[in-house]
């Protein structure tokens, strides 16, 4: 039997919003980019109200404000859509109308209303912040980085807008002068979790582990309940082996985000190391109840029946891999050798021959697959 290619783990979402998979070939999930965290302390506290005119005359801006602070967003565009026909030409209206997009994850309507925002109002910083984070999300980092300046010329300690510029130099991987950014955040707000949370990150991606866990512990120093941070410290520690350590961050992500799947899956694979795997089984169960069509955590448990030979049982979650990405080479590859140790032949060469018609590598899996279909064809 081939030995098996450790290669799974999970993301960024996801992000994000923005996930980047640096551990994919080990079998975890580093949390990348954590914009939701980033971003859920700038709330209507941070708004500056010096700048919120008094709309007590317009009764639509009045009623789209309330429903607004209520998170009652498609309600607010209306209003706000109803206040600018009475008055096209006030800022803070544009202003929140573009807020309320950007809580629904509509970002270039509410880069427009930004835009109209500033050609109202030259002066009004916030807009300037928010059309540079819509940038961002939109992927279009040399605006958004344009913007953001400005907003540090007007704010020179806007430690938010050093870690948005933080994130826009890193996407365009100029690594050094997102560490400048974060080193900055730090100076204008010593205290700033997420400043040290994505120090750690860029830290992790030069594999300086042992610094990278400093970062962490600064940011949870700075903000215990920050389970995002735990949960990288933990797989910091899983990289330099430290498997007790690591263990204990996993537990207290688990603690502080019990619904938070993903800290499941990185356990199960802490598991899986240790060769625990009825424990390895249950956090990656818990995992895809959590969110079922989780590719990862499906190709976790599938290589962990796979690892027992226990075959029938990797074949379908194999195949549950395949129905959320039709296109996952390494499930055909292994289904192939999974179908072929259960002697079911036919299925066996569909799959060697679908491993052969996908996979981009010319490796060994590759030339095994050949080999497979010439000996099964005879």
């Amino acid at each position: 039997m081939k030995k098996l290619l450790l290669i799974i783990s999970t993301v960024l979402l996801a992000y994000i919003t923005s996930y980047y998979t640096v551990g994919e070939k080990k079998g975890y999930k580093l949390f990348e980019f954590n914009i939701d965290s980033l971003i859920e302390n700038i709330n209507n506290d941070n708004v500056d109200n010096d700048n919120v005119d008094n709309f007590e005359s317009n009764k639509y801006y009045n009623k789209g404000y309330e429903l607004w602070e209520k998170f009652e967003y498609m309600k607010a565009i209306k209003n706000f859509t109803l206040a600018l026909n009475e008055d096209k030409k006030n800022p803070s209206t544009h202003f929140y109308l573009g807020r309320s997009y950007q809580a629904l994850k509509k970002y270039a309507d509410a880069e427009y209303c930004y835009k109209n925002t500033i050609k109202y109002d030259s002066d009004f910083t916030e807009a300037y912040y928010y059309l540079g984070v819509c940038n961002y999300y939109l992927g279009n980092y040399k605006d958004a980085i344009t913007h953001l300046y400005t907003v540090i010329d007007i704010e020179p300690k806007n430690h938010e807008a050093f870690v948005f510029l933080a994130l826009s130099y890193e996407r365009k991987r100029e690594y050094g002068l997102a560490m400048n950014m974060l080193e900055s955040a730090i100076k204008a707000k010593p205290d700033y979790a997420l400043a040290y949370f994505n120090k750690g990150r860029l830290l992790y991606r030069k594999k300086e582990y042992n610094k990278a866990i400093v970062q962490y512990s600064k940011s949870i120093e700075n903000n215990p309940k920050h389970y995002i941070s735990y949960l990288n410290r933990g797989l910091t520690y899983q990289v330099l082996n430290k498997y007790d350590k690591s263990l204990a961050d996993y537990n207290t992500v688990e603690k502080l985000a019990p619904n938070y799947h993903l800290v499941y899956n990185n356990r199960g694979y802490l598991y899986y190391l240790q060769k625990d795997y009825a424990k390895a089984l249950k956090d990656y169960s818990k995992c895809i109840r959590l969110k079922p069509k989780y590719l990862n955590a499906n190709l976790n448990i599938a290589v962990l029946y796979y690892k027992q030979e226990d075959y029938k049982s990797a074949i379908k979650y194999f195949n549950k891999v395949l129905e959320i990405n039709s296109n996952n080479t390494y499930s055909m590859y292994y289904l192939a050798i999974s179908y072929d140790a259960i002697d079911d032949i036919p299925t066996a060469l569909v799959f060697y021959k679908k491993f052969i018609s996908k996979t981009k590598s010319k490796g060994d899996d590759y030339k095994y697959a050949l080999k497979k279909i010439r000996e099964l064809t005879k």
